[in-house]
C-alpha cells in the first residue's frame, strides 16, 4: 500500500519540479506583498496570505513528489549480493 503511494507520487519528477518552482515563486510573491503591506498599504497583506498558503501547498506537493521519486528509485534498486565483498584481494587501481 505505502509502496504504491510512493510510486504514484514519484512517477513524474518533471511535473513535481515544476510544481515546486511554481510554489516557490508564489510564496516569494506573498512574502513580498507582506513586506509591501507593512510599508505602503496595509491591504496588500490579505492577498499575500492567500499567495503564501497556495505557494506553500504547491511547493510542498512538488517536494513530496521529488522525494517520493528518489525514494522509489532507492526501493527498486537491485539488492547487492552479500558475497560480493567477500573477496580479500585489493581493489583494482
Amino acid at each position: 500500500m505505502v509502496r504504491h503511494i510512493i510510486f504514484r507520487l514519484g512517477q513524474n519528477p518533471e511535473q513535481s519540479w515544476m510544481r515546486f518552482k511554481l510554489g516557490l515563486i508564489l510564496f516569494c510573491v506573498g512574502a513580498f506583498l507582506i513586506f509591501a503591506g507593512a510599508y505602503f498599504w496595509m491591504w496588500f497583506q490579505l492577498p499575500a496570505m492567500v499567495f503564501l498558503l497556495i505557494g506553500l501547498g504547491f511547493a510542498a506537493r512538488g517536494y513530496i513528489g521529488i522525494a517520493a521519486n528518489r525514494f522509489a528509485k532507492f526501493i527498486d534498486k537491485p539488492r547487492i549480493s552479500p558475497t560480493l565483498f567477500d573477496d580479500k584481494s585489493p581493489p583494482p587501481k
